[in-house]
């Protein structure tokens, strides 16, 4: 079975890849219906990355993070990375402006909190709604403070 794939680290690639893209997928759709207001796209990015890490399950993310300690795995956590900060920029693009330098840092630290709470909602150690709802305020406080150049 790894010969197709190459090894155990290509194979957990595949599979999150393919299940990364039908997220990636069902949030653009989300917000292409229903993304109106900054509010409604901090509130569907939030979802769907809260909702990708409760779905995929603790045992997904327990091996992904087993497996981080190849620098195959490494590269690909990095690449899932890039790609999350390039759909946070574009959901918000119509409704900020950022410089690139600065939007790219923004969307770090915004990526930083959605990690977080999504591993405490998936650790039970808070709720799913509350985890959205969290989420949301902090990217709306980062992308509508007054103080923003």
């Amino acid at each position: 079975m790894f010969e197709h794939f190459g090894t155990r680290a290509g194979l957990l690639i595949a599979l999150y890849r393919d299940y990364d893209e039908r997220q990636t997928l069902a949030m653009r759709a989300a917000l292409e219906t229903n993304g109106r207001t900054l509010e409604d796209v901090a509130g569907i990015v939030s979802a769907a990355y809260i909702d990708c890490v409760l779905t995929a399950g603790p045992e997904f993310g327990a091996i992904f993070a087993a497996r981080s300690a190849t620098e195959e795995m490494e590269d690909f956590r990095q690449s899932l990375r890039d790609s999350y900060v390039a759909e946070y920029r574009e959901a918000f693009a119509r409704f900020v402006k950022l410089p690139r330098q600065e939007g790219q840092v923004l969307m770090e630290g915004i990526l930083g909190a959605s990690e977080a709470l999504a591993q405490a909602a998936a650790s039970g150690r808070t709720s799913r709604e509350q985890a959205i709802a969290a989420l949301s305020r902090i990217m709306l406080g980062a992308l509508s403070a007054p103080d923003r150049p």
